[in-house]
């Protein structure tokens, strides 16, 4: 009986898996490698992939996984992301112009609102994912995202801005970044340029060979108390070290496990800052940045001294049981995260630091 539940059950989630990893990827790049691969998973299970019945009031394993798939497929139709139309922007349109990359400092004619994003024109333009598109100016991903319905972010959280008669909704608003007055000086305009400067000068910090060395230990990186945290965009020139590079941080004294000290890591800061960089811009051949944070749930999991009991209470849970819980808080923590960050990044369409040089050099 034990038996027969666990097949049943693996069934379940296999062909669930399956129906909605060939709905997800049937557009993507060299889709026929994903397609066999997919297939051949399933067929090396002895799973036939030819069975799409999705009633499972007989107690059908492989119907329910073709029904759970199916409701997910169903339900992105109606979420607000505008699945159907290839998630395509319905109404945002951008202010300023495109700015040709390949001559940036012939475009003089251009009027760029110093405020508002930018697209970038490309000759050839290679996507996150590896994908070589020719004569490329891509759109803003994204803007309307915080309109997709969320997973658990309040109605308290959320506010609702309009534009040209269009909704942009915004959940837990931090309030406009600083604005450039190219008429007057003022405390916005000077945190505007700061912002901008310090991506300048900490862009310099990749240079491998400045001979500048850091503790990367945790001896000396991370550990900020709360209520050090910068409150207002002013405050950033005292959070920030911008020639030094970093933050306030004091570090930590001992490790927690170990009861011990910490042992400093002495490296190039070019090296540390390149390796962080690379590590959270996900490229083509990883798993992307949500994914990211997986990958991490998964090194946590997998932890000889972790124990998998929910809340940390309770009884140990078992391995697929605590998956499916740990997975779907995480996915759907995620889920609210973009929703939120997107949304703010929509209604606020600010300006890229690529763009600032051209600005302050026309104004």
């Amino acid at each position: 009986m034990i038996r027969t539940l666990i097949e049943s059950r693996d069934k379940t989630i296999s062909y669930a898996a399956y129906r909605l990893l060939k709905y997800r990827f049937r557009n993507s790049p060299n889709v026929d490698i994903t397609m066999k691969q997919l297939d051949d998973l399933m067929k090396g299970l002895n799973y036939s992939i030819s069975d799409t019945s999705t009633d499972y009031s007989t107690g059908n394993p492989i119907a329910l996984g073709n029904y759970i798939a199916q409701s997910i497929i169903d339900y992105g139709h109606t979420d607000g992301s505008n699945e159907l139309n290839n998630y395509s922007n319905q109404y945002y349109t951008p202010t300023n112009p495109a700015l040709p990359l390949n001559n940036p400092d012939n475009n003089s004619d251009l009027v760029i609102n110093p405020n508002r994003w930018q697209p970038l024109s490309f000759n050839t333009f290679i996507d996150q994912s590896g994908n070589l598109i020719e004569g490329s100016t891509p759109t803003f991903l994204g803007p309307e995202w915080g309109n997709v319905k969320p997973f658990n972010l309040n109605e308290s959280e959320k506010t609702i801005y309009q534009r040209s008669g269009n909704n942009y909704l915004v959940y837990d608003d931090p309030g406009s970044p600083p604005l450039l007055d190219i008429s007057s000086s003022t405390a916005s305009s000077d945190a505007y340029k700061w912002g901008f400067s310090l991506v300048s000068i900490w862009s310099s910090h990749l240079d491998p060979h400045d001979n500048v060395m850091w503790d990367v230990s945790p001896k000396s990186i991370g550990n900020i108390n709360f209520e050090s945290l910068p409150n207002d965009i002013q405050n950033y020139n005292d959070f920030y070290q911008v020639e030094k590079g970093g933050d306030i941080s004091v570090g930590h004294t001992i490790n927690p496990y170990t009861q011990t000290p910490y042992k400093e890591q002495i490296v190039p800061r070019g090296d540390y800052t390149r390796v962080l960089a690379e590590f959270w811009a996900d490229g083509p051949d990883s798993e992307t940045p949500p994914g990211h944070w997986f990958t991490i749930l998964n090194y946590v999991n997998d932890h000889e001294l972790f124990i998998k009991k929910w809340h940390g209470t309770g009884d140990k849970l078992d391995n697929l049981e605590w998956d499916v819980k740990s997975y779907f808080t995480l996915a759907g923590t995620m889920h609210d995260c973009s929703i939120a960050a997107w949304g703010i990044k929509g209604w606020y369409d600010y300006i890229r630091p690529i763009s600032v040089p051209f600005v302050l050099w026309q104004n």
